[in-house]
C-alpha cells in the first residue's frame, strides 16, 4: 500500500462483526453537512479521486460473471454523491469492453487516477488474462479496454491474470501494470494504442534458472510498482527448481519515446548471501519535493533481505541480508518508508512466538552522506521483550525526523517511535496502546482473517502559534464486540497524548481505514458496523469526532449520527479516499444477510 490512500480488506468474525461506516473525526465540532449512499450491483474493491476531488472512480467485481448486469466500473460526483456512470448501464455500454471480473487474491491496487484520467485493473473470469480499462472521469467516457495477453497458451510462459499493482507517472503520460508473467506500459496520451509489454515469463528471460519457463508471479508483495516522472520500478518473483523463490526487479526507462525494460535478476545475489525462498514484499522511493521531482533511489524489501537500487543509473546497488526476518502479505502492510538519506524497514521473526523487528538503513553510507549510493545498516531494534507483536504498518514524519510503527498482536497492540533518523544513532521508544491489532486475525473467534492495509499516519498542525507533530494509529478494543481506538502520539516526546474511542462492550465501529484532510486538522476513519442494525438515518456509536485544531486533540462526539453508510469492508483494497472536506468510501453487503453482488459508495461532506 502506498501513502496516497490507505487500503483495507476485512472479513467478518463469527462474534458478529459486520458492515461498515465511515467514522469521521471532525475538526471544530461541526457536524457533516451531507451524507449520501449509492448502491451498485457489484462489490467495490478500490477507488481513487481525480486531482480536483470532484470525481471518484470505483473498481468493483462481479463474481457471478454477469457482463450485462454488473457495475464493475463506476464514476461518482463527489459534490452530490450520485453516480455519473456505471458500466453496462449508464451511459449505455460505459466500459463494458473488459466485461465482468474477479479480484486477484493478492492484489495491491486496482485503480490509479492522475488528473482526470483513470486506469483500472482486475482479472478476467477464469484468471488467464489481465483486464485493463482506461477512463476519462470528468465527463465519464471509456477510452479503451484491454484483455491481456490476447491469446494465452501456457500458464508457465504467457498466462496473464493475478493483476497485482499499477502506477501512473506524475505527469499522467505512462501507466504501468504488474501481473503474472507480464509488465504492461500504456501511453495514456494515446489510450487506444496497444501497450508496450514485457513477457518476464518467456523462455530465455532468466538465464541460468531451472526451469527457465516457470511462471513469474508477485508472490507475497504488498506493493510492487512505483513510477517517477521518467522511471518505474516493478517487483516480481519466480521459483528456481531446487533453489527457491527469488525476486526479479525491472527498472523501466520512460524518458524516451518508447519504454525500455531493464531486468535485474537477484537470484545469484541471494544465493551468495545464503538465502532462498526470498519473496518480495514492498518497494519505496526517495520522496518527491513536487510533482516533477525525480527520485533516484528505491528500496525493495523481501523475506530475509533488503535491496537498494539507483533508478537514475538503472543498477542494483547492494543487498543486505536480514536472516530470519519475514515480510508477508496479509500480515504486514507497508514494510519500508524512506527519507532522502534513510530507510526504515520492519519485519518479524517467526521462531515460536512472533517477534517484531525494525531497522534503520543509510542510503549513502554511515555516518556521512557519500556521493555514491550504498545501503548500510545504521540501527536495529527488536521486540524480544514484547514478543507476540508483529509490525503492521509505518509512516515517517519528516518534519520530526522520526518514524511511527504500529505493532500488532492477537490480544494487544502498541506503537514504536524511532527518533533522530538522520543521526548516526537513532533511538526507539515503546509507546503502549489500549487498542487491539490489525494484523493476522486467524486466531480470533471463528478463525476469520482480517486485513487492514494502513493503520499509521503522521502530521503537523499549528495551534496558537505552536507546531505540534503527531502520529496517529488505529486499532480496536476487544470485548463482546470490537470498537474503534485511535492512538494520538506526540512525535517529539515519543509519548501517548491520548486514546480516543469505545470500550468494546456494546458498539460496532472497528476502524479499517484512515486518512487526513489536506489541512491535516480533520481525521477521517472508516469503520465497520452492521448494515442491518443501523441504516444511515439513525443514530449509534458510529461517529468519533476529534479536533486537531486544538492541543491536545479531544474527542468531540461519542454518539452521533450514522455517517458514511452501511456495508462490509471485506475485500476493498482501498476503502476510503479524502479530498479537503470530502470523504468517499465503499463497502459491500453482508453475504449472510443479502446477495453478495451488492455494493455501496458513501459520500460525506464536512463544513
Amino acid at each position: 500500500m502506498s501513502v496516497r490512500t490507505i487500503e483495507s480488506v476485512s472479513r467478518r468474525a463469527a462474534m458478529g462483526i459486520g458492515a461498515s461506516a465511515a467514522v469521521v473525526l471532525t475538526a471544530f465540532g461541526q457536524a457533516p453537512s451531507q451524507v449520501t449512499e449509492g448502491a451498485i450491483a457489484a462489490v467495490p474493491i478500490d477507488l481513487e479521486l481525480t486531482a480536483d476531488g470532484s470525481r471518484a472512480v470505483v473498481r468493483s467485481v462481479d463474481e457471478a460473471g454477469s457482463i450485462t448486469n454488473n457495475s464493475v466500473i463506476s464514476v461518482w460526483d463527489t459534490s452530490t454523491g450520485g453516480a455519473l456512470a456505471t458500466s453496462a448501464n449508464n451511459p449505455a455500454n460505459f466500459c463494458i469492453g473488459a466485461g465482468a471480473a474477479v479480484p486477484s487474491p493478492f492484489a495491491s491496487d486496482a485503480v490509479r487516477v492522475v488528473g482526470t484520467k483513470g486506469v483500472l485493473i482486475a482479472d478476467e473470469v477464469g484468471g488467464s488474462r489481465t483486464l485493463v480499462d482506461i477512463v476519462e472521469a470528468s465527463t465519464p467516457s471509456c477510452l479503451s479496454n484491454w484483455a491481456l495477453p490476447g491469446t494465452p497458451t501456457s500458464i508457465a510462459t504467457d498466462y496473464g491474470g493475478q493483476a497485482h499493482d499499477l502506477d501512473i507517472t506524475p505527469d499522467g503520460k505512462w501507466a504501468i501494470v504488474n501481473c503474472r508473467n507480464w509488465i504492461h506500459v500504456f501511453d495514456l496520451s494515446a489510450p487506444t494504442q496497444p501497450p508496450y509489454s514485457r513477457n518476464t515469463g518467456a523462455v530465455g528471460t532468466r538465464p541460468g534458472w531451472s526451469p527457465a519457463t516457470f511462471a513469474v508471479e508477485v508472490g507475497q508483495a504488498v506493493d510492487s510498482v512505483v513510477a517517477t516522472l521518467d522511471r518505474a520500478i516493478v517487483v516480481q518473483g519466480a521459483e528456481d527448481t531446487g533453489s527457491g523463490f527469488f525476486p526479479i526487479v525491472t527498472i523501466i526507462d520512460l524518458s524516451g519515446a518508447t519504454p525500455t525494460f531493464h531486468q535485474i535478476d537477484l537470484r545469484q545475489t541471494m544465493l551468495d548471501l545464503g538465502l532462498s525462498q526470498v519473496d518480495p514484499h514492498d518497494v519505496a522511493i526517495t520522496p518527491q519535493l513536487d510533482t516533477y521531482d525525480t527520485p533516484t533511489l528505491a528500496v525493495v524489501t523481501c523475506d530475509y533481505a533488503v535491496s537498494l537500487f539507483d533508478l537514475g543509473a538503472i543498477v542494483h546497488v547492494n543487498t543486505i541480508a536480514t536472516p530470519g526476518i519475514w515480510r508477508r502479505y496479509r500480515i504486514q502492510a507497508d514494510s519500508v518508508e524512506m527519507t532522502y538519506g534513510r530507510a526504515v524497514v520492519t519485519g518479524w521473526s517467526l521462531s515460536g512466538v512472533p517477534t517484531w523487528s525494525a531497522k534503520v538503513f543509510g542510503l549513502h553510507g554511515n555516518p556521512s552522506h557519500a556521493p555514491v549510493p550504498e545501503l548500510v545498516e545504521v540501527a536495529s531494534f527488536d521486540g524480544i521483550a514484547t514478543s507476540g507483536l508483529v509490525p503492521h504498518d509505518l509512516d515517517i514524519h519528516r518534519d520530526a525526523d522520526s518514524a511511527l510503527v504500529k505493532l500488532a498482536g492477537q490480544s494487544t497492540s502498541s506503537n514504536l517511535v524511532i527518533s533522530a533518523l538522520a543521526s548516526a544513532s537513532p533511538s526507539a521508544t515503546f509507546v503502549p496502546s489500549s487498542g487491539t491489532p490489525f494484523a493476522d486475525w486467524t486466531n480470533f473467534p471463528g478463525g476469520e482473517v482480517s486485513w487492514v492495509s494502513d493503520s499509521v499516519l503522521t502530521c503537523s498542525v499549528r495551534v496558537a502559534g505552536q507546531d505540534h507533530r503527531y502520529g496517529v494509529t488505529i486499532g480496536g478494543a476487544m470485548g463482546t464486540k470490537i470498537s474503534g481506538k485511535v492512538d494520538i502520539v506526540d512525535m517529539d516526546s515519543a509519548s501517548l497524548v491520548t486514546t480516543l474511542g469505545g470500550n468494546g462492550s456494546s458498539t460496532y465501529d472497528m476502524p479499517t481505514d484512515i486518512a487526513f484532510s489536506s489541512l491535516k486538522k480533520r481525521l477521517f476513519v472508516r469503520c465497520e458496523a452492521p448494515p442491518d442494525e443501523l441504516p444511515p438515518a439513525t443514530t449509534g456509536r458510529d461517529v468519533l469526532a476529534a479536533n486537531f485544531g486544538q492541543f491536545p486533540p479531544t474527542l468531540e462526539v461519542g454518539n452521533g449520527p450514522f455517517i458514511g453508510g452501511r456495508g462490509l469492508v471485506r475485500r476493498a483494497l482501498d476503502s476510503m479516499v479524502v479530498h479537503r472536506n470530502h470523504a468517499i468510501s465503499v463497502s459491500e453487503n453482508d453475504p449472510d444477510e443479502e446477495p453478495v453482488q451488492t455494493g455501496y459508495v458513501h459520500t460525506v461532506i464536512v463544513p
